[in-house]
């Protein structure tokens, strides 16, 4: 249903679309993964593959939103990878790492102008490379926050845990919103 209904032309998705999206690469993932034998290489392969997926999205303004999937099925991929060698990737150097990471991201938002929705991007491998190092310094900030206990830092971790359970509703809301906004502006 999902993909029927992305392949319709309307905005049906708006600001949801990732939903739809992160559904089709996860079944299209796992069917992929199940279909390869068990092998020392397995999981680089899935990596690769998708990596060419990735520039195939890249390099091709598909039709719909195919693009974007593409691209982001090697993010999928790489969480996957992650997931599943994460001890290997801790360890003392995680703050540092967790630094690096934000800094890279913000030298790189400077200059390397990304349009998804048109599938534009000025430097694609810098696009790679920034919301890795920005996913990394904020799954990292995420983990020091939860350890902290004071009152008012559990406040605000508080709000944050409603946003984050009410996050789709959220946004749904906000783009229904923006078409009234739209509308009034309109009359």
């Amino acid at each position: 249903i999902l993909v029927i209904l992305m392949l319709n032309k309307n905005q049906l998705f708006g600001p949801t679309w990732f939903i739809a999206a992160l559904f089709i690469i996860a079944v299209v993932y796992k069917l992929i993964e199940s279909s390869i034998k068990d092998s020392s290489i397995k999981d680089i392969f899935l990596l690769v593959l998708f990596a060419i997926i990735a520039l195939i999205g890249f390099k091709f303004n598909l039709p719909y939103y195919y693009s974007r999937i593409f691209i982001l099925s090697f993010f999928y991929a790489i969480g996957a990878y992650l997931k599943k060698y994460k001890n290997i990737f801790s360890s003392n150097y995680t703050p540092f790492i967790a630094i690096l990471g934000g800094i890279i991201f913000i030298i790189i938002g400077s200059f390397n102008e990304v349009y998804m929705g048109i599938n534009v991007y000025t430097y694609p491998i810098l696009f790679i490379i920034g919301a890795l190092g920005a996913s990394y310094c904020l799954i990292y900030l995420c983990t020091l926050f939860e350890k902290v206990k004071t009152k008012f830092l559990m406040s605000i971790k508080n709000i944050f845990i409603s946003i984050g359970q009410h996050g789709i509703d959220i946004i749904i809301w906000q783009f229904k919103i923006f078409r009234i906004i739209i509308i009034l502006q309109i009359i």
